[in-house]
């Protein structure tokens, strides 16, 4: 690795590279178990989270879109219906304040609404050959394997920490990873649990 960074240091692709001490976040993430599944997630999206990027430059910002997607998956494989999926969307928005006066614009709400309104995972139109995200079916398939496996992990006891707290570590990072600002994180979360738990204040 460390012969791999001063190649791209020298090539000019990157300013200059420094080796750290990793500390995992065992105890957020659910345990040892939880937190092998969290590092197999994090080697499949990064992976695909760079194919996509490049694949992208030049074109629409659709970051959010995907990740809205991705973590839908990842919920609907762990097992969770409408409503605990709501929960996931409102634990990430207390750690994510609004910055503005009022709620997410109506257009914003549309669109989240309809993207966790389709039936996520690999074989989702999405990422059907004629889909907006055609080609990254194995990136959903990568959230989609973490969801069963906590899952699984959940119902044997072997989770350390509540697996809907667990799923909304998951969601932040996930969207670390893409690069998304807090406050575009916290307009997502929040109309997303907004969606699910008060629809009735929602044009849709």
């Amino acid at each position: 690795m460390g012969e791999l960074l001063d190649e791209i240091t020298h090539t000019g692709h990157i300013s200059t590279w420094t080796p750290v001490v990793y500390e995992p976040e065992t105890r957020a993430f659910g345990g040892t178990e939880a937190m092998a599944a969290a590092h197999a997630l994090f080697c499949a999206d990064t992976r695909h989270l760079m194919e996509f990027l490049a694949a992208a430059e030049g074109g629409p910002d659709r970051r959010k879109e995907v990740s809205l997607l991705l973590c839908h998956t990842l919920m609907r494989a762990a097992g969770l219906d409408r409503y605990e999926q709501g929960d996931v969307w409102d634990r990430v928005a207390s750690t994510r304040p609004l910055h503005t006066a009022g709620p997410p614009p109506e257009k914003v709400h549309h669109k989240v609404h309809r993207l966790l309104s389709v039936d996520p995972g690999p074989r989702a139109a999405h990422f059907a050959p004629s889909g907006a995200f055609a080609g990254f079916a194995l990136w959903a398939q990568a959230f989609q394997d973490c969801g069963h496996e906590l899952a699984d992990l959940h119902t044997r006891g072997r989770l350390e920490r509540g697996l809907r707290a667990v799923l909304a570590h998951h969601v932040i990072f996930c969207w670390n990873r893409l690069g998304l600002s807090a406050p575009v994180q916290a307009v997502l979360s929040h109309t997303a649990a907004r969606i699910i738990f008060d629809p009735e204040t929602v044009n849709l």
